[in-house]
């Protein structure tokens, strides 16, 4: 069989992905079907010629019998912590990770009451302490379990080997020092050493970039870098992999043969440097599968045979499955499997005919570099559509002009940042000039980035279900070509022309569609209330507030895209739950105006005007009820829709002027007490934590209400067109 390691570890990495975050159920369902399909593949003979096939389901069936026994005895053991509180001794073994306010350190629980344990945890503070990776701490902890509110988190920390989480009762522990050999430590020390010396030459988001781009470190990195980088599909090149691995393995390579070693020696003398650079980037999941297909390419050329990229991969992602069945569910391993593969089977079957169609045609062959760049992107993120497309709603066509500008840019960065911090550490207070030299290709990547997320015309928005469904019909098509293929007809050209065809054409349709009608996005804020309702080319923000820790990213996020798009940010009173997240957001509301139907002063220099008795903007208008104690809510109208936003508890619903009897879905917080009385109403969309949420929803639901609720899981997505009203976790 060809390529026989190729298929053994992509049908493994691809069942555990697939059922890594399902339930025992699914698993042993999935292990049944497996194996009788295994058995079926064995007994039948025509079946079994193609030995790729037996391979597969046993390999598929092997997938979910590991996976049963990691959950055995594994995940369940180590979730018995989970609200305890014990004495323990826990080794730091990462770097501080600020967020929410909190400071997080990966950590090994070496003791636990006395005896011996080695159980991954997550450890809190508070505050930053003043402890270092590598240090031992004793104390008093308590342990919970990570994720038990959110599928998506859950599925998370799984993939990051992370199932408990812990922080010292009382804020109080012991740091006894550090003791014994780390390698990880000289790493640490490394990547500090790099970022200081960076930052001190380029103090803002482009030293931050050389730095993430060296050594995979985005700490320093904004939140709006990351998030153009992110939604122009350029984010890659901060994530170590494959383009930096091999880049400094060229490098050690080229050097060793300038000493004249030999193909053989300096292949043998750069599989170690392999490793040095997978320590020094912080070994994560991208980075490993690169330095493992490496290791395999040094080891082909010290036994002077040619090795198979498929094959590496396939080696790469069983290794990493092998060592943790949840790793397959980390969206950045399957970005980083999915375009890989992608790029070597560009690679294999088509730049082969671009370059012998460019050799022909001598005139335009300086063309052929790029031409061959674009379809390697084409191809990658063709490859990884079934990840970005549900996850992001949508295709930004941007990737095919971020990339190639930005991808020979950052290689160029990183030779020169690599080089600047060099000779920052060895010549302190010298002229830098590849330091600035890397600097001023940061800023051209980040300008590229900025400029290709927003530009909204890039982007093809669709909602998850409807990006499911593109996704299905190209797999079908995609399935229906292998079969043909298999019967021995050369289809592939016509198939992938097809297939193509399929996915502009869907995704341009239900872009548009959705484009047409009404879009209202209830966050995920907790306590507080905001939500974004857009129709065509306008978008009113309703409310700002919460105490969701992501809110106020969620919101930003929002605005970010629609920029261009805000007409009216609208405060329904100056309560907190309301205006929490406000003077974050000011920046990016400045072509908005500032209302409220209550009297607030000036904020942070902008104006609140009343809200006038009818307002629009655009197809969207907006009337401020009141009831008979004066309590306030809010009417908003599009052609698609129309919104009851209750803003205060007391509003009395029935007298309420002008009546809100025809609205279609109402939004209010979960202490609303008029709760289970709006038979009329398609959906009430609830605004909540977790414990109160999912109460009121359930309340809801058991009233024969269409009720659904924020309560931690995620944003809510309203979709309406014609008063057809369709709701998705976003």
């Amino acid at each position: 069989m060809k390529r026989p390691f190729a298929v053994i570890g992509i049908t493994v990495f691809a069942v555990l992905a697939v059922l890594g975050g399902a339930g025992d159920a699914a698993v042993l369902t999935g292990l049944v079907l497996f194996t009788f399909a295994l058995l079926m593949s064995v007994v039948v003979k025509s079946i079994r010629r193609q030995s790729v096939f037996p391979v597969a389901f046993a390999s598929a069936a092997v997938a979910c019998l590991i996976l049963i026994c990691t959950n055995e005895l594994v995940y369940y053991p180590a979730l018995k912590l989970a609200d305890t509180q014990a004495d323990a001794r826990v080794l730091i073994t990462g770097e501080p990770e600020i967020k929410y306010g909190n400071c997080y350190y990966d950590a090994t629980a070496t003791e636990i009451d006395g005896e011996k344990a080695k159980v991954k945890i997550r450890l809190v503070f508070s505050s930053s302490p003043e402890i270092s990776p590598y240090d031992t701490l004793s104390g008093t902890f308590r342990f919970y379990a990570l994720g038990q509110y959110s599928d998506n988190l859950l599925v998370s920390y799984k993939s990051q080997n992370r199932f408990i989480g812990a922080y010292a009762v009382d804020g109080k522990y012991d740091d006894l020092g550090s003791s014994g050999f780390h390698p990880g430590r000289y790493a640490v020390s490394f990547r500090a050493a790099v970022r200081k010396t960076i930052m001190k030459l380029l103090p803002n988001d482009y030293g931050a970039l050389c730095c993430a781009l060296i050594t995979g470190d985005r700490s320093a990195l904004s939140q709006d870098s990351y998030d153009s980088l992110k939604d122009s599909s350029a984010s890659h090149i901060i994530c170590v992999s494959g383009l930096h691995v091999s880049l400094w393995v060229s490098a050690v390579l080229w050097l060793l043969k300038k000493l004249k070693l030999g193909t053989g020696l300096s292949a043998l003398l750069t599989v170690p440097a392999v490793f040095a650079v997978m320590l020094m980037t912080g070994m994560s999941y991208s980075v490993i599968r690169a330095g493992i297909m490496m290791t395999v390419y040094l080891i082909s050329a010290l036994s002077m045979k040619k090795s198979d990229s498929l094959n590496s991969l396939g080696i790469s992602l069983a290794v990493i499955s092998a060592a943790n069945p949840f790793a397959p569910c980390s969206v950045s391993l399957q970005l980083s499997a999915l375009a890989t593969a992608g790029i070597i089977l560009c690679g294999e079957y088509v730049l082969p005919s671009v370059d012998e169609f460019f050799n022909k045609k001598h005139i335009i062959r300086y063309a052929a570099k790029p031409v061959k760049l674009l379809l390697i992107t084409a191809s990658a993120a063709a490859f990884t559509l079934p990840v970005t497309l549900p996850m992001y709603e949508g295709f930004n066509f941007g990737v095919f002009l971020s990339n190639p500008l930005i991808v020979p840019a950052a290689e160029a960065c990183m030779i020169c940042s690599a080089a600047g911090a060099a000779a920052g550490i060895v010549l302190p207070g010298v002229i830098n000039i590849p330091a600035f030299a890397g600097g001023l290709l940061a800023k051209f990547i980040l300008k590229i980035s900025d400029f290709t997320s927003s530009a909204s015309f890039l982007r093809a928005g669709i909602g998850y279900a409807d990006a499911c469904a593109v996704m299905c019909a190209v797999f079908m098509l995609c399935a229906l070509a292998v079969f043909i293929a298999y019967t021995g007809k050369k289809v592939f050209p016509a198939a992938a022309f097809i297939t193509a065809g399929v996915f502009v054409c869907s995704v341009c349709f239900f872009a548009v569609s959705n484009s047409a009608g009404t879009r209202l996005t209830v966050f995920d804020t907790g306590n507080g209330s905001s939500a974004y309702i857009s129709c065509g080319d306008s978008g009113i923000l309703l409310g700002c507030g919460g105490d969701s820790f992501s809110g106020e990213y969620q919101i930003k996020k929002i605005l970010k895209k629609q920029k261009n798009k805000t007409k009216a940010v609208i405060l329904p009173d100056p309560d907190a739950s309301y205006t929490a997240f406000l003077p974050g957001m000011i920046a990016y509301t400045d072509g908005a105006g500032l209302y409220s139907g209550s009297s607030l002063p000036p904020f942070y220099g902008r104006e609140i005007s009343p809200l006038p008795d009818d307002f629009r903007a655009g197809p969207i208008s907006v009337k401020l009820c009141r009831d008979n104690s004066e309590k306030t809510a809010y009417l908003i109208e599009t052609n698609d829709i129309t919104l009851l936003y209750i803003c205060d508890p007391a509003v009395d619903f029935y007298s309420l002027s002008p009546s809100p009897v025809n609205a279609d879905v109402m939004l209010c917080r979960a202490d609303y007490p008029q709760k289970c009385e709006f038979s009329g109403i398609k959906l009430v969309a609830v605004q909540a934590d977790n414990a109160s949420g999912c109460a009121v929803q359930n309340e809801l639901k058991a009233a024969g209400v269409n009720a659904a609720a924020t309560a931690e899981n995620g944003n809510i997505i309203i979709t309406a067109d014609a008063h057809k009203i369709k709701a998705e976790r976003g």
